[in-house]
């Protein structure tokens, strides 16, 4: 079953830090991919901190939060976030689909 999800919205923009928050329509998880190359080789890959289920980090069904550290000040980087629906199907047991890729976007630290 395809997801949607929203276009990714840059917080708490900083020298060294950022916050990547998008939108869920469904119980998901995700990650950021961020590099300094516009191809995101090297990428480093940031798992989602913080869903608006209380139970799970990193899960929600309305948005997902990713906090990105150790960036260097003045350096255009470029990321993509990515969303993996989440079920649920029996007790103790959590199944996640292959990663949906958003468009990468650029932004330069402060």
């Amino acid at each position: 079953m395809k997801r949607t999800f929203s276009k990714p919205v840059l917080q708490n923009h900083a020298e060294t830090t950022i916050d990547v928050v998008w939108s869920v329509c469904a119980l998901s998880t995700g990650f950021v991919e961020i590099s300094e190359r516009e191809d995101l080789s090297g990428a480093r890959k940031i798992p989602a901190i913080k869903g608006d289920h209380a139970c799970q980090w990193g899960v929600g069904d309305c948005a997902l939060h990713v906090h990105v550290d150790g960036l260097r000040p003045a350096t255009r980087y470029w990321y993509r976030a990515a969303t993996l629906a989440v079920d649920y199907p029996g007790a103790y047991m959590i199944q996640t689909d292959p990663p949906i890729y958003g468009d990468v976007h650029s932004f330069v630290t402060a």
